[in-house]
Formats: C-alpha cells, sequence, structure tokens
C-alpha cells in the first residue's frame, strides 16, 4: 500500500500497523519526527526512514536512538530514496528463520525442520518439535 500524508493532523494509533513502511521529515509543525518517534515507535513494526536538513551526529546518533531505520539528509536525489526504500522493502520482506545452530546440527524453529550440514533431514511432528526445541534451547 503506498499512502501519502501531507501533514500530521491526528494520528491514531491503531491505523500506525498498517503500513509497510515509513517515510518521516524530521521538522514537522506541531510534532517533529524525534517526538513521532518517541511516542508511536513501539507501535510501528515497519521501517521507518527519516528526512531531515539535520547534518549534525548528535541529530542522527537521537533518530537511531529513538528507532530510525536509516536517516536521509536533505538535499538527496529521488533515484536514492527509491533505493533505500525498496532495500527496506526488500528487507522485511525476507523468509524470517528462527534458526538454533550447534554445527554440524541446526533446527529452524518456524519451519520445524532439522539440518545436517545444511541438508534438511527430517520435519517434525508438533508433539518431537516441543521436544526439541526445549532441548536445542539448553
Amino acid at each position: 500500500m503506498l499512502t501519502f500524508v501531507i501533514q500530521l493532523k491526528k494520528i491514531v494509533p491503531e491505523q500506525l500497523v498498517k503500513y509497510n513502511l515509513i517515510i518521516l521529515d524530521v521538522m514537522m509543525d506541531k510534532m517533529d519526527g524525534f517526538e513521532f518517534l518517541s511516542r508511536y515507535r513501539e507501535l510501528i513494526d515497519a521501517p521507518i526512514i527519516l528526512l531531515t536538513a539535520k547534518s549534525f551526529e548528535k541529530d542522527k546518533l537521537e533518530g537511531f536512538a529513538l528507532g530510525a531505520d536509516d536517516y536521509v539528509i536533505k538535499p538527496f536525489s529521488l533515484s536514492e530514496i527509491r533505493a533505500r526504500v525498496a532495500a527496506h522493502i526488500r528487507r522485511e520482506n525476507r523468509d524470517k528463520h528462527s534458526r538454533i545452530i550447534d554445527y554440524p546440527i541446526s533446527c529452524d524453529l518456524l519451519s520445524k525442520k532439522i539440518y545436517f550440514k545444511k541438508k534438511m533431514k527430517l520435519l517434525l511432528p508438533k508433539v518431537n518439535m516441543k521436544y526439541a526445541n526445549y532441548f536445542l534451547k539448553k
């Protein structure tokens, strides 16, 4: 979904979960980007890219500390923004793994598969996966 918000008038926290990525201007009227991040970042799972003319290191560090995933200083090219957006979306869409590794054995807890030397050896039924999960975490 591609959505443009020209001005933040009223933020509805429940609406923040529907975005795949947020591009946020740091120097907005009424509420700046840093304040937005400090209030709402914990509600947002999507990457947030900050756009700003603030180029001091302390500003960048503050943005990252508040939860920004990227920080772009004005002026910038549209090609750069497109590339950064594409990279963040690509990263978000990667297959997620929760793998426990004790080489040569590994277990992907999400797919419930056990590997030996990177080759899948068996698929566990739910009851056995609970035990494997317990022992692999020890």
